[in-house]
């Protein structure tokens, strides 16, 4: 399988791909990918070189894998009570944007590792990646294309096992520009991002200033307004 578009939500657009020469095709814009070069011990919290943050949720037991080690990334995550691992993993992209992939090894299809996020405004939409793999196969790459725009994906256990332990190399994003009316970093503009420029605005930081000219006026509600009207990505 190469890829399918599948509709979520009115309008909504999302096309999962299996194939990365297939998704390189398709997405528009310049592709920044981490390779993971840079070993890093296990930690809660993982800043790659690329700006990715990766966070390590709810962890439980003592035997806990988040690390980067000989040129790529491993976790263990738990789907529900018991020890060893986390309840989830979230990369956070140094911005907003509309395209993601990433190779993965080692899915197992008795435990499995669902990646999920909101990628087009229309709710959190969850994909098992095991089934995308296709039946027989523990790896691959999966990557997403949206009409919208994301700012985190979350990796999740979805099996019935005891945990899993998975890897992930060649992280890829479109490198989008940071939108100045999505104050909260969601990728999504709503109420959030209007109370946030407010006390941004109120208080004189950055977030408030819209027009990053360090000065505080109607300008910068103007500025906010036409962003905030406009949309992101």
């Amino acid at each position: 399988m190469v890829s399918c578009s599948c509709a979520f939500g009115a309008g909504a657009d999302v096309q999962v791909f299996t194939d990365r020469a297939a998704w390189e095709a398709a997405v528009s814009g310049s592709v920044t990918t981490e390779t993971f070069d840079t070993d890093m011990a296990d930690a809660g919290s993982l800043a790659f070189g690329t700006g990715v943050q990766s966070d390590a949720n709810e962890p439980l037991g003592a035997s806990l894998i988040h690390n980067v080690s000989g040129g790529a990334f491993s976790a263990r995550i738990r789907n529900a009570s018991g020890t060893n691992g986390y309840r989830s993993i979230d990369w956070t992209l140094p911005a907003a944007t509309n395209a993601f992939g990433c190779d993965f090894t080692s899915i197992s299809s008795s435990r499995g590792v669902d990646i999920s996020a909101d990628f087009d405004g229309s709710g959190v939409q969850a994909f098992d990646l095991f089934a995308h793999f296709g039946n027989g196969s523990s790896g691959g790459f999966f990557g997403i294309v949206s009409d919208g725009s994301f700012a985190s994906v979350r990796l999740s256990a979805s099996g019935t096992g005891d945990n899993d332990f998975f890897g992930a190399d060649d992280l890829s994003f479109v490198a989008g520009e940071a939108c100045v009316c999505d104050t909260d970093g969601g990728g999504v503009l709503n109420v959030d991002d209007i109370d946030g420029f407010v006390a941004g605005f109120i208080g004189q930081t950055a977030v408030g200033d819209c027009t990053a000219d360090g000065v505080w006026n109607v300008d910068d509600v103007e500025c906010f307004v036409a962003c905030f009207l406009a949309g992101c990505g």
